[in-house]
């Protein structure tokens, strides 16, 4: 059983990836032509805003990775999709006769919407890791343009929705994850959208609506490995607070029933054998991790340098507004806010939800760099609290949150232009210096020698890790040798404390280059001698 789930994965995934999208995009296209925009000159003025904002940002932030193994695992299931068709991660491979040859692979263990989307873009443009940089620049304009289109249609206008755009654009972890290879801008631009969808039920309860949360809800569900939980969540509080209805489903019984058919590679997936990363005997999600990281999330909230990526005092102040809504709302029932009541629950679930199972994690910390891309959605919604203002205060000028907005992006987006929480990661530091010293050699008939050969093989580069080497030590020296590869490199981290090689005793080696990556290690990119 095991062996046919895995044949269904990784030969059936691309296609079923691409008719979701295709599902998508026609519901999307059926929608859209019911919908009634108000357009004049000054939408079209708050629309180039956001146009320049995103490309403020995106230029503004170093493009490269921020995480890497999330993202190279990314890339190189996106480079099978483009070029064979099948859902496999390849881990290490040789370069030589002008193509990539693959040596190892392995089942991915996370969703296939970003890498499939990635893949489209390599369809179009060639494969490039840069392509993966693109795809997020492009999410983010799709993110800043829908809660600019969002808030502006209330009574905020066009100042108040270029001011949702500036409040959210000013949390740096949004910059910095933009310019990232990393799924989780995706993922936060599809559960926005979709309590979008839910409040414009709240205004109006249409079918056409109905389908769209329905699939927008699949795709959100083949973005990250938790976030199929949203599709019963949302789906569920809407059917409770009678915004779908069973009515609803009966018109498009077969569109609603077929489209469970696009959950079957998330299926197949989970049918197979992986191993996860967390400490033994200590849960991947749970209460223990929870009661044990919260106090981070508590800390974070009230860390006021500039060296975690997140608006510390918009969100400060986002609470504040938050809690007097909350105060006024007990205290005087709103008709305004009547109709909306159900957004807020779902809204809310939906975020605090998120907030659990990410500081659930077994290494759900607030701090931590390879983390804070978790907080997405939570202070991204915090950016957009002071959009309640209006039910707080009978007066509120938008000018003022749009000076808001532009005061806090003015102050943290600095923050992710520097990146100094990106680059406390060895790993990321380490790569970058390697990618450099790589970018100068001008042979593509190499061999890189590494622990972690993935993040060269995303290069098209040959790469294979320690062990695969030592094993194949023979053929490696005769392809030397013979001139297969022109070059053979090894990048390894040397303690201090040993000075020791893995394969100084294999291969005769000469440095090319070292440099200081912590306290405790020194990388060295060495050179094999042919003999």
């Amino acid at each position: 059983m095991t062996d046919f789930a895995r044949h269904l994965f990784v030969d059936g995934s691309y296609y079923f990836m691409g008719a979701l999208v295709i599902v998508w995009g026609y519901v999307f296209f059926q929608w859209l032509r019911n919908q009634s925009f108000t357009w004049n000159r000054r939408v079209g003025w708050g629309l180039l805003a956001v146009i320049a904002l995103s490309m403020v940002v995106w230029f503004g932030v170093e493009r490269g990775f921020k995480v890497l193994a999330d993202e190279s695992n990314h890339l190189a299931i996106s480079r099978s999709l483009t070029f064979d068709k099948k859902a496999i991660n390849v881990t290490q491979g040789q370069f030589f006769y002008d193509n990539f040859r693959p040596i190892t692979s392995e089942i991915p263990k996370r969703p296939l919407l970003f890498p499939f989307l990635l893949s489209v873009v390599h369809s179009f443009l060639g494969y490039d890791i840069a392509n993966a940089f693109a795809l997020n620049g492009i999410i983010l304009f799709l993110l800043l343009g829908l809660v600019f289109f969002w808030i502006g249609r209330t009574r905020w206008g066009v100042w108040g929705g270029v001011a949702a755009a500036l409040l959210v654009a000013a949390q740096p972890i949004v910059g910095l994850n933009a310019a990232s290879a990393g799924y989780d801008l995706l993922a936060c631009l599809l559960l926005i959208w979709s309590l979008f969808l839910v409040f414009k039920l709240c205004e109006k309860r249409d079918s056409q609506t109905i389908a769209l949360l329905w699939v927008s809800l699949i795709l959100l569900s083949n973005v990250r490995p938790e976030s199929g939980m949203f599709f019963p969540l949302i789906l569920g509080l809407s059917f409770f607070f009678r915004l779908i209805r069973w009515s609803d489903l009966k018109e498009r019984v077969l569109f609603f029933v077929g489209s469970f058919v696009f959950f079957l590679p998330r299926l197949w997936q989970l049918m197979l054998p992986h191993d996860y990363e967390n400490p033994q005997n200590v849960a991947v999600i749970g209460l223990g991790n929870f009661l044990r990281n919260i106090p981070d999330l508590g800390k974070g909230l009230f860390h006021f340098g500039f060296l975690l990526p997140y608006a510390t005092l918009l969100n400060l102040a986002a609470l504040l507004v938050l809690a007097m809504f909350l105060v006024k709302t007990l205290l005087v029932r709103k008709e305004s806010i009547s109709p909306y009541r159900p957004f807020g629950w779902i809204a809310a679930a939906s975020v605090l939800s998120g907030l659990f199972v990410y500081v659930g994690h077994h290494f759900g910390h607030f701090y931590h760099p390879t983390q804070t891309r978790f907080f997405l959605v939570f202070v991204l919604s915090l950016s957009l609290m002071p959009f309640l203002l209006h039910h707080i205060f009978d007066r509120v000028r938008p000018l003022w949150v749009f000076v808001a907005g532009l005061s806090f992006f003015a102050i943290y987006f600095p923050v992710a232009r520097e990146q100094r929480h990106v680059n406390s990661l060895t790993l990321i530091r380490k790569t970058r210096a390697v990618y450099e010293f790589f970018d100068g050699i001008k042979e593509k008939d190499v061999l890189v020698i590494t622990d972690r050969p993935g993040i060269y093989t995303i290069r098209n580069m040959g790469s294979v890790n320690f062990t695969w080497a030592q094993e194949h030590r023979d053929m490696i020296r005769e392809n030397l040798n013979r001139k297969l590869y022109q070059a053979v490199f090894v990048v390894e981290d040397i303690p201090y404390n040993t000075g020791i090689s893995l394969l100084g005793s294999v291969f005769p080696m000469e440095t090319i280059r070292e440099f200081q990556n912590s306290p405790q290690t020194l990388v060295r990119i060495a050179k094999v001698l042919a003999h």
